[in-house]
C-alpha cells in the first residue's frame, strides 16, 4: 500500500486527560494507554472517508482537544477500513467501542474505522488555524503536520493518578467520586482486568458506577463512594445494579465491590449476612512518598 504524506487527518476528541467510555469515542489518554498495551487501537466515526477504498492513504493524524480547543496529539495511521474488515482486527477495538461495532448501522449511514498506533503528545499544542482549518467535524484534512515536534514519552497510570490528587490539593477543590472513578480506572490499566462499562443506566433511574471483567473473565460491579458507604449503598444501589446486570448479561452469578473511604456499622453488619457473600467492601486511602531516598531524609537506617 502506498503512503501519501501530503495530507493528514485531524480528529476531534473530548476530553483530553480524562476517562470517558460507554458510547463515546473515549478519551485521548484512554486510546493512548490502549494502544501502548495492545500495539494498536481502532477509532470510529459516523462519516464516510474519501480514502476508504483508495490505495493511497495518509499515514499521520492528529487529535484536536475540543475542551482546550487545541491540537494536542499526533498518531500514525495503519489503515482505514469499513465494517466488513473490522472483525479481523477485533483485538484492537477498545471495550467501549465494541458495542458500536456490534450494532448495525441504519441504511444510508456510514461508519469509518481507523487503525492507529504511536499516539504521542505534541511539544506545543496548536490551534486549527495552524492547519488551515477553522472547525473540526467528524474529521478534517490538512496538508500540514508532519513537521511538528512531539515527545515519545508514554504517560503512566501512576503519573495520571498523582496528577488527579495534586490537582485537588493545588486547586483547593473537593476530591469527587468522579476523581475516584478515574483513579480506579487507571489502576485497571496496569492489571489484567478490563473495563466494560461506566455510568450506564440499568433499570429506571439506576445508574452503575463501573462494570469490569477480571483476568478470569468474571464480571464485577463496583459502587464508589467518596466518603462513607452505608447500608443504603448496598440495598438501594449495588444490589439492584447486580440484579440488572445479571439480567442484561444473562449471568447466574455476579460479584460486587463497594469502594469507599469508610463503611458504616450497619453496612458491615449487612455484609456479614450469607446472602451478601458475593459483595465485598474495599476501603481506599492515599499516602505520601518522597522519591526513593526516604532513608536518607529521615535517617531510618
Amino acid at each position: 500500500m502506498s503512503r501519501n504524506f501530503e495530507e493528514s487527518m485531524i480528529i476531534p476528541m473530548n476530553p483530553k486527560g480524562e476517562f470517558s467510555g460507554g458510547s463515546t469515542s473515549g478519551s485521548i489518554i484512554a486510546l493512548q494507554w490502549f494502544a501502548n498495551k495492545m500495539g494498536k487501537v481502532i477509532i470510529s466515526f459516523d462519516k464516510g472517508c474519501k480514502y476508504l477504498n483508495s490505495p493511497e492513504k495518509p499515514n499521520i493524524g492528529f487529535f484536536y482537544d475540543t475542551v482546550l480547543q487545541k491540537v494536542t496529539h499526533r498518531f500514525s495511521i495503519d489503515d482505514i477500513i469499513d465494517d466488513s474488515k473490522v472483525e479481523r482486527f477485533y483485538e484492537f477495538l477498545p471495550p467501549w467501542r465494541r458495542e458500536l461495532f456490534e450494532s448495525k448501522p441504519e441504511i444510508g449511514e456510514y461508519r469509518t474505522w481507523i487503525i492507529i498506533s504511536s499516539i504521542y503528545a505534541l511539544n506545543e499544542a496548536k490551534s486549527l488555524d495552524y492547519f488551515g482549518k477553522k472547525r473540526a467535524q467528524s474529521f478534517v484534512y490538512s496538508t500540514k503536520g508532519p513537521e511538528l515536534v512531539y515527545s515519545k514519552k508514554k504517560p503512566s497510570p501512576k503519573e495520571f493518578i498523582d496528577d488527579i490528587i495534586f490537582r485537588t490539593l493545588r486547586g483547593k477543590i473537593e476530591f469527587t467520586e468522579d476523581d475516584l472513578e478515574l483513579i480506579i480506572w487507571a489502576l485497571f490499566v496496569n492489571s489484567k482486568s478490563e473495563y466494560v462499562r461506566r455510568q450506564s443506566r440499568i433499570e429506571g433511574n439506576l445508574r452503575l458506577d463501573l462494570l469490569v471483567k477480571n483476568s478470569k473473565g468474571k464480571f464485577i460491579v463496583l459502587e464508589l463512594k467518596r466518603d462513607t458507604a452505608t447500608k443504603e449503598t448496598l440495598v438501594n444501589q449495588l444490589r439492584p445494579y447486580i440484579n440488572g446486570i445479571k439480567t442484561n448479561f444473562n449471568l447466574k452469578k455476579l460479584n460486587g465491590i463497594i469502594v469507599a473511604r469508610d463503611a458504616s456499622t450497619d453496612l458491615l453488619t449487612e455484609l456479614e449476612k450469607p446472602e451478601n457473600s458475593n459483595i465485598k467492601f474495599l476501603p481506599y486511602s492515599f499516602s505520601l512518598k518522597l522519591g526513593e531516598s526516604n532513608d536518607y531524609l529521615f535517617l531510618t537506617s
